[in-house]
């Protein structure tokens, strides 16, 4: 599951039956042991989101995050021996970006129980520690995106905290990417820093950015047709509480005037700036990992 909540509920029901709740996104999933597709349902779910669960070990479980049928994010969720603590071993597909997120057990309640991961657990876990963002090793026709991480480590340096994902600045976060899905619009600030796939170069500010040519540029684009789905793997808020950094996988789709139709797959690094009590992108950098173009 992308990022790391605060709080984590697991029912085991009969030989093979899951349920997995994240309380504060409003998030739950309810399937089997089988390896297929399951729909997250909730107030905060992505309709296209679904979870698959497979058992490693009778302490293991392995967790897969899909997003319109693409695997995203794979959690290995590990019980203690003596079943008071789970550890999460999560890792993004698209990159090596390893998070480790360790769980208190709060409430449990054991029936016909034989295992630690056996029919009849009941879970309520409370997030105790977080690995730290160590390193981004993603590349895209020979580029890396060092740029984008050694920008952030300057702006947020030493003040960067790992804040919970239920705390009110990352909530606000998350929010403001999912209306900046919808709507780019007024969602920068004024000296915005800017580069993706599309461009040959950063830009900032209301500087004129400049195609990378080919047959997806954008002048070849339908306009309006783009739409665009963000999934957050991680959000860092600094301690002054108005700088923030996000690592997120999107998927991002649209017309071209031959008909076509093309979906890209990029990585999105950007960093967050409180301006009036708002957070607004301050430097956005985004590459395709892969593109898929119908023909």
């Amino acid at each position: 599951m992308e990022g790391a909540p605060t709080m984590m509920e697991i029912v085991l029901d009969g030989i093979d039956g899951i349920t997995v709740r994240y309380p504060e996104f409003q998030l739950a999933c309810k399937g089997r042991f089988d390896g297929k597709d399951y729909t997250v349902t909730g107030a905060g779910a992505d309709t296209k989101q679904t979870l698959t669960f497979e058992t490693i070990t009778p302490n293991s479980i392995r967790m897969t995050t899909k997003l319109s049928d693409k695997p995203l994010y794979v959690d290995v969720l590990t019980l203690s021996t003596d079943a008071k603590s789970l550890t999460d071993d999560g890792n993004p597909v698209s990159v090596k970006q390893p998070m480790k997120a360790v769980y208190e057990r709060q409430e449990a309640t054991l029936k016909q129980h034989e295992g630690p991961l056996s029919q009849g657990l009941i879970l309520r876990l409370l997030l105790l520690t977080r690995s730290p963002l160590m390193r981004c090793r993603m590349r895209h026709a020979g580029l890396p995106l060092v740029a984008g991480v050694v920008l952030v480590g300057a702006v947020l340096g030493a003040a960067v905290v790992a804040q919970t994902s239920g705390s009110p600045d990352e909530r606000a976060i998350r929010d403001a990417i999912t209306r900046f899905d919808r709507d780019p619009k007024n969602m920068a600030t004024s000296d915005l820093i800017f580069w993706s796939g599309a461009f040959r170069r950063p830009t900032i500010g209301k500087e004129r950015a400049e195609e990378v040519k080919g047959e997806g540029q954008i002048s070849n684009r339908v306009p309006n047709s783009q739409r665009t789905t963000t999934t957050p793997v991680r959000i860092e808020v600094a301690k002054s509480s108005d700088l923030a950094y996000e690592f997120s996988n999107s998927e991002v789709s649209f017309d071209l005037k031959d008909g076509r139709h093309v979906t890209l797959h990029p990585a999105v690094l950007r960093v967050w700036r409180k301006e009036s009590g708002q957070w607004k992108i301050a430097a956005h950098f985004a590459r395709p990992i892969e593109q898929e173009l119908a023909k």
